[in-house]
């Protein structure tokens, strides 16, 4: 009776063994589904973060591509703008200066009604020029600096992409 009784003790106790094992078991396998929710819900705002970067890097490349072909045309047509008055200035400069008239092979008099006006197209078309100059310096000015704030934001993305992706796995 004696050993009836230690077994049965003995069934008990491994019965009671195996249940907190299984409660243990059981706990821990509910911590591990937590966590897998967890992790599988910051994959998905990884993800989502991801795909807001890529958004706005296509969206920052297409504004980035308007503004350099915006600002190709626009150069493109302040330097011919300068290059035709320049030119322009030199050609009146040549004629007022040569005396430039066949009729009477004479320069013209100092302070001739030609002259003056002469000196005043002139002057005219080299503030002009000079317009124009500046026009092409502060576009290209303004392209340097967009293409600079564009490079910065292209790699501080690229980074950040690398990193959350880096997270994801």
């Amino acid at each position: 009776e004696e050993f009836e009784a230690s077994l049965k003790t003995q069934q008990a106790d491994e019965k009671k063994a195996a249940a907190d094992y299984e409660a243990m078991a059981a706990a821990k396998e509910e911590q591990l589904e937590a966590g897998k929710a967890k992790l599988a819900e910051q994959i998905n705002l990884l993800n989502t973060e991801i795909a807001e970067i890529d958004a706005g890097m296509k969206e920052a490349t297409e504004l980035r591509t308007k503004e350099k072909t915006e600002f190709e045309a626009s150069s493109a047509e302040y330097k011919q703008s300068a290059d035709a008055v320049a030119n322009a200035i030199q050609v009146l400069q040549s004629y007022y200066s040569q005396g430039s008239f066949a009729q009477t092979q004479q320069a013209p008099e100092l302070g001739g009604a030609k002259t003056d006006i002469g000196s005043t197209i002139i002057s005219m078309l080299e503030v002009a020029e000079s317009e124009f100059t500046q026009l092409l310096s502060e576009a290209t000015a303004a392209e340097n600096a967009a293409a600079t704030a564009f490079e910065k934001l292209s790699e501080k993305n690229t980074l950040s992409r690398v990193a959350k992706m880096d997270e994801v796995k």
